[in-house]
């Protein structure tokens, strides 16, 4: 138990030494830090990781950011997002920690880790929920590309979180929920006997 306390603090220390830097600006397409959290911090014995790092402010021209994104006619809202190092590794997130992200609005959403899985190709993916169980979160992540998918199914909104193949770049994408392009269910797709 001793070891594992001594672990965190020198984590959570290394993670607070390794901060970015508060601002980088405020014009469009550059990115800013979360203002109220650092990378990591402990809350109640948990530890709070702050999804987004940096974050860059609206932005308005869908065909120029999003110009690998077939769906990006119903993009409600987007944004250029860093997303924390942590998601590259199952050894950094627990199960009982605490995902903060700051969407659009000014309030952010905390997300109960629930499960983290690395599979045989080195994806790692993680999966939180609200507390209530309303909203959940899955994100994967392959070397330095990840997608995400974010579901408020009350309030008709969808949030993803993709990466430009070309650019080591994300995005975090606000869209209706009903506007997704889904799949309609089918018979099975087994052969029959």
């Amino acid at each position: 138990m001793k070891k594992k306390q001594i672990l965190i603090i020198s984590v959570m220390a290394l993670t607070i030494a390794c901060s970015r830097p508060a601002s980088v600006g405020n014009r469009q397409g550059e990115l800013q830090a979360e203002p109220e959290h650092k990378d990591t911090i402990a809350m109640n014995n948990k530890l709070e990781h702050q999804l987004f790092v940096t974050y860059s402010d609206i932005l308005d021209d869908r065909d120029q950011w999003l110009h690998f994104y077939n769906q990006r006619n119903v993009v409600t809202r987007f944004r250029e997002v860093h997303l924390h190092e942590g998601v590259r590794t199952d050894a950094f997130f627990e199960k009982g920690d605490v995902l903060v992200m700051t969407l659009f609005e000014k309030q952010p959403l905390r997300l109960f880790i629930d499960r983290v899985s690395v599979n045989i190709h080195g994806t790692v993916t993680i999966r939180a929920v609200l507390k209530e169980g309303e909203h959940f979160l899955i994100l994967s992540t392959t070397d330095r590309r990840s997608s995400g998918h974010l579901l408020k199914a009350s309030e008709d909104k969808f949030y993803q979180v993709v990466s430009d193949p070309k650019a080591d770049r994300h995005y975090l994408i606000e869209m209706r929920a009903s506007d997704r392009d889904i799949l309609e269910g089918g018979g099975p797709l087994l052969p029959p006997d």
